[in-house]
């Protein structure tokens, strides 16, 4: 299967502009521990492989087709969203938790992979974005796993390219942590009134 150069521009840009997922891993950069990065990481892989697996056997075209079912993924998403904007916006800086109460990797996991499995745009990638760049209709779904590996690879790469820029930053200027912590709480806010209003054509 050859491979699209427009698959790869577009995959790079759709997972660069800044969301949720990309806000918080940005957060988890300014903590000085930079293993929370990756268990960021390792949730966001984590969910992005579940609903590519769940669009090779055709589930995010039946949530898409059910507009009940999509408008709970979206409402769910926007609220816990809201949840995560306030709960960073209520301290000033994510290193003053740290030191007061130690953050497990694995919740910062957990946390990720929620964010990534309600946010219902994952849904509409899989199941009519992705579709569109195969060409083969006997090897679809193969093609379909493959091109979704690729694309979740591209989203690891760029994800983890926020998380060491917040990192070396927040390294060098203290106050950035601080600064970077309210930028991302009022994008999680922000992200979550967005998803709470949107509707899908």
């Amino acid at each position: 299967m050859a491979v699209s150069p427009a698959f790869l521009i577009l995959s790079i840009a759709i997972v660069a502009i800044p969301g949720p997922t990309n806000l918080f891993v940005l957060s988890q950069g300014t903590t000085g521990n930079f293993k929370r990065v990756v268990s960021a990481l390792i949730g966001i892989a984590v969910a992005n492989l579940l609903w590519l697996i769940l669009s090779v056997f055709g589930v995010t075209a039946l949530i898409v087709a059910s507009s009940k079912m999509l408008d709970a993924l979206r409402i769910c998403g926007a609220f816990y969203l809201g949840y995560m904007g306030v709960k960073v916006l209520a301290s000033p800086s994510i290193r003053v938790i740290e030191n007061v109460k130690r953050i497990s990797g694995r919740l910062v996991c957990f946390q990720a992979f929620l964010i990534s499995m309600t946010n219902p745009k994952p849904v509409l990638f899989y199941s009519a974005f992705l579709p569109q760049f195969i060409e083969r209709q006997e090897s679809y779904f193969f093609d379909l796993l493959l091109l979704g590996i690729l694309y979740i690879a591209i989203a690891m790469s760029v994800f983890l390219l926020y998380g060491i820029c917040s990192h070396a930053i927040s390294a060098k200027i203290g106050r950035f942590s601080v600064w970077l912590n309210r930028v991302v709480g009022t994008g999680l806010i922000a992200s979550a009134i967005a998803l709470f209003r949107w509707r899908p054509e």
